[in-house]
């Protein structure tokens, strides 16, 4: 399972209410693959399970910001299957190790929307800080970590009582959040203060702090807990933290104001969303360089990755589509229309026979 949170939010202003978000982007990108693969006489593998044999589906989760809903793809049907109303501007998304639950942050109504993946539902609203930016959820799926933006701290939330149990103060504006695989630390890029504050999972308190770039915004973690990868807006960049001594070892150039980035579940690669160049950064985890540069839509933001790493969904909030890349090339293969602001985006493997 692979759920990734957007770690940046769009440019902040006055909302602008649109209807008719969350369109049939699935079925997009079925009829374009399809289009294709009959030009070209080839089978098209798109062959759908039936009930008896389906175990787990992916589904993608994205935040429409203007609409006030979460889309929901399943990616086995390639079709759009519900759309969610949740709070006031959604902004960040995650989900639980065990794909039943989603999490989202409402930046504007100060709550975070729970959603159960079974049946596609809000089953509760959390109340918490102002202005709540990032979310992850803990690998045994107990905790889920919000960051304030607006009140400079960290909710912490039982998921089993669906309430918060602590607020862990940081530094100013925290934006991105990421809990390490391992589950020992929690990492918050604190945007105002150019720093990274690191978060003892067995205390819930902040042990370190780490001087970034300018204006840190989003936060990956490796598979392996060794490294943590933060992107830098104001100094257009990406610095990359070891584990073990919570000290910057690498700072890697990208395009302007990075926002978003995923680190490959199978750890070769880091991708970076530049809202302000427009394009996505490929970066090889083996020699922190930049490897290629993929032209994508206006003011993208959100990345996620599909389980097997071989495609990611990029969310372009100011073009309201979504770029669909394939890694094993880092070529969009279809921008998918008809959505409203998105914003945050993750896949999961949900389990169908609950």
């Amino acid at each position: 399972m692979s759920g990734i949170a957007i770690s940046g939010a769009p440019e902040q202003g006055r909302k602008t209410r649109r209807r008719g978000g969350g369109g049939s982007w699935w079925v997009t990108v079925r009829a374009w693959a399809t289009g294709l693969a009959v030009a070209a006489g080839m089978v098209v593998p798109l062959t759908v399970a039936t009930p008896a044999a389906a175990q787990t589906r992916e589904f993608a989760y994205i935040a429409n910001y203007d609409a006030d809903t979460v889309s929901v793809g399943d990616i086995a049907t390639l079709a759009v299957i519900d759309t969610i109303h949740v709070g006031d501007g959604p902004l960040g998304v995650a989900v639980s190790p065990n794909g039943k639950r989603v999490y989202v942050t409402n930046h504007l109504s100060n709550n975070v929307s729970v959603i159960d993946t079974a049946n596609d539902c809000v089953i509760a609203t959390i109340p918490v800080r102002k202005a709540p930016y990032g979310v992850a959820v803990s690998p045994n799926g107990k905790r889920v970590y919000v960051t304030n933006a607006g009140s400079d701290n960290v909710s912490v939330i039982n998921t089993s009582t669906n309430k918060v149990i602590d607020t862990i103060a940081v530094r100013k504006a925290p934006h991105g959040v990421a809990v390490s695989p391992n589950g020992k630390h929690v990492y918050v890029a604190d945007s105002g203060s150019d720093k990274v504050s690191v978060i003892k999972t067995s205390t819930d308190r902040v042990t370190d702090t780490v001087r970034v770039g300018d204006k840190p915004e989003g936060v990956a973690v490796s598979p392996d807990s060794k490294r943590v990868y933060v992107t830098n807006s104001g100094s257009d960049s990406v610095s990359v933290i070891n584990t073990s001594t919570n000290k910057v070892t690498r700072t890697i150039h990208v395009g302007d104001k990075p926002k978003g980035l995923v680190v490959l579940p199978n750890g070769t690669r880091v991708y970076v969303t530049n809202s302000g160049s427009d394009t996505v950064s490929a970066i090889n985890t083996s020699t922190n360089t930049v490897i290629d540069t993929i032209h994508v839509g206006d003011t993208p933001v959100g990345v996620a990755s599909t389980p097997d790493s071989t495609h990611l969904c990029v969310t372009n909030a100011h073009s309201n589509n979504i770029s669909v890349i394939d890694t094993r090339n880092n070529t969009v293969t279809v921008t998918v229309p008809g959505f409203d602001r998105p914003t945050g985006v993750a896949i999961a493997d949900v389990n169908t026979n609950v």
